[in-house]
């Protein structure tokens, strides 16, 4: 939405949900502020995903309206797979160097069913995600 200023609340939800600083962080070598925002909302529509928050209402609470910036599962489940993808790269990379990093859960090590975005002990597992 680049006319309206709907969307700014966002960075003030990434401030509540995960502090100041990470505001900051997001704004890092952005190349204006609707990407600032898009970042911003990204984040908290992870946040919340992560959090348990059911989709309808992930839709309902980050639609600003129905004809533009509407959100829907095909966007929910690409954040989060996104998000999956880079934490599992990031993983990868750092699991050499550091023994005390967790080992990541998926079918194959047996400890979940499904597929969700989960870091043993960091990052809970996605809603309807068994884990044990």
């Amino acid at each position: 939405m680049k006319r309206g200023r709907a969307e700014g609340i966002r960075a003030s939800q990434v401030g509540q949900r995960f502090g100041a600083d990470m505001a900051h962080f997001l704004q890092r070598y952005c190349d204006g502020e609707f990407e600032f925002l898009a970042r911003c909302k990204r984040a908290v529509i992870l946040y919340d995903w992560i959090d348990g928050v059911p989709v309808d209402e992930i839709e309902r609470r980050y639609t600003t309206t129905p004809f533009q910036g509407a959100v829907s599962y095909g966007d929910v489940a690409r954040i989060a797979d996104g998000a999956r993808f880079h934490l599992r790269s990031a993983h990868q990379i750092l699991r050499p160097s550091s023994p005390r990093i967790p080992t990541f859960c998926s079918r194959s090590t047996g400890c979940c069913t499904g597929s969700s975005l989960v870091f043993r002990y960091s990052v809970r597992a996605a809603p309807g995600v068994r884990c044990g």
